[in-house]
C-alpha cells in the first residue's frame, strides 16, 4: 500500500498544529486559567478601578484569546516562508520518500522518531526537530486509512514502544 501527496503547507496548517499542541499541554491549561481569572478580576473590580486600570485589565484578558493566537499565526507565516516549498511525499511499507527543492530522500520506518495525530492532521517526525504536517486539506478522505497505516507501520518498526503521541 502506498499513499502519495504533493502539497505545500500554508500558515493555517502550521497554526492549527501549534495551537493544537499548546492547548493539549499544561501551558494551554494555564492560559485558560489565567484568562478566566482575569475575567473574574475584571468583573469584580470594574467599578473600583479607574479608566487606566480597566483598560489594562481588558488588555490582560485579551492576551491569550487574541494576542497569543495572532503572534502564533505570524510565527506560522514565517515558518512557511522559510520552508522548502512544495513537498512530494510518498508513504509506503518501505518508509517515507520525500522530495523537496530537487532533493530526494527516503526515511525507513525504523528511523521515524515519532508520529502525532491531532484533530484532522497527522505529523510525521523524521527526527525530534522536524515534521511533515499532513492535514485533512491535503489527505482528504485518506485521513483515517493513512492514520491506521502509519500507526501500524510505526508499531511494526518500533516493537515495544508507544505507537504514537496523541
Amino acid at each position: 500500500m502506498s499513499y502519495h501527496y504533493t502539497y505545500e503547507n500554508n500558515a493555517k496548517d502550521i497554526f492549527r498544529l501549534t495551537m493544537n499542541r499548546i492547548y493539549h499541554q499544561l501551558s494551554g491549561i494555564i492560559n485558560i486559567i489565567f484568562t478566566a481569572a482575569m475575567i473574574c478580576l475584571l468583573i469584580a473590580k470594574w467599578n473600583a478601578g479607574g479608566v487606566v486600570i480597566n483598560v489594562l485589565m481588558i488588555l490582560a484578558v485579551m492576551i491569550f484569546p487574541v494576542f497569543h493566537p495572532l503572534l502564533v499565526y505570524g510565527r506560522s507565516a514565517r515558518i512557511v516562508e522559510d520552508s522548502a516549498g512544495e513537498i512530494d511525499l510518498t508513504i509506503s511499507e518501505e518508509g517515507i520518500h520525500i522530495g523537496a527543492e530537487g532533493k530526494q530522500t527516503t526515511i525507513q520506518w525504523k528511523r521515524v522518531a515519532g508520529l502525532y495525530f491531532g484533530k484532522g492532521m497527522i505529523v510525521i517526525y523524521p527526527d525530534t526537530a522536524h515534521g511533515y504536517v499532513l492535514t485533512d486539506r491535503i489527505v482528504k478522505e485518506d485521513l483515517q486509512p493513512l492514520t491506521d497505516f502509519c500507526k501500524e507501520q510505526f508499531r511494526l518498526s518500533h516493537p515495544g514502544s508507544e505507537t504514537a503521541k496523541k
